[in-house]
């Protein structure tokens, strides 16, 4: 029982770190803009539907079941050049 009590003194400082970090948006996603002209936005936006529909493989080949897709990856955004 000493354990338990120990280790959980040493883990909820770590929990609430994790939660306050998230709530201030240290851990958002960064956001990648493509800009195109206005004739080009939706071949673009086509193009990235087409790629976030394709499986995700790691660097060996391995296929990754959808759970782990793309959770911290940098979201991808068409945007008019103007």
């Amino acid at each position: 029982m000493k354990r338990f009590a120990i280790l959980s003194a040493l883990c909820l400082p770590l929990g609430g770190l994790a939660i306050a970090g998230d709530e201030t948006g240290q851990f958002d996603t960064p956001v990648i803009e493509i800009h195109v002209e206005a004739d080009e936005l939706s071949s673009c936006r086509e193009t990235l539907d087409d790629l976030n529909s394709r499986d995700v493989f790691t660097d060996r080949g391995t296929r990754l079941p959808a759970l782990f897709g793309s959770t911290d990856e940098a979201r991808t955004v068409c945007v008019l050049d103007v």
